[in-house]
């Protein structure tokens, strides 16, 4: 499962990008001040606000010293405290895994081809982990 969690993140990072450049397009300004953006500005938008410690380019980016799994799990966290319907979905099991692998898949979900992907592609994705999930292991 903690693969499809990564997926999870990539794909709301990707609407996020997007929706946050209509977001901040249409957003009144008074005075020469902008108001904030807000969840509320996303949910009309059909996406998720993410906290900063929940989006992508934060978890690439993490110092050398962080502990990625801890921090994937905090950003799943976030998540569910900015959105009550998720709260208890997501999964949290990430201290579990080597560092290394962590950075890996990160790095593999960064690809340039899944930055611009769009649901679909994301549909399919899960679909293919989710039919190697229910497959028997092989003895």
């Amino acid at each position: 499962m903690p693969v499809l969690g990564l997926i999870f993140l990539r794909h709301a990072y990707n609407r996020f990008l997007v929706v946050e450049q209509e977001v901040i397009k249409s957003l009144p300004t008074r005075g020469g001040i902008t108001r904030t953006m807000t969840k509320d500005d996303f949910a009309k938008k059909s996406a998720l606000f993410l906290p900063e410690r929940s989006r992508y380019d934060h978890l690439l980016n993490l110092s050398a010293d962080k502990d990625e799994g801890k921090a994937i799990e905090e950003a799943m966290e976030a998540i569910e405290s900015t959105h009550d319907n998720l709260k208890g979905v997501l999964p949290k099991e990430y201290q579990f895994f080597e560092p290394d692998l962590l950075t890996r898949l990160l790095k593999i979900f960064n690809d340039e081809a899944l930055q611009k992907a769009s649901g679909d592609v994301f549909g399919q994705i899960y679909e293919y982990f989710l039919e190697i999930l229910r497959q028997p292991a092989e003895s």
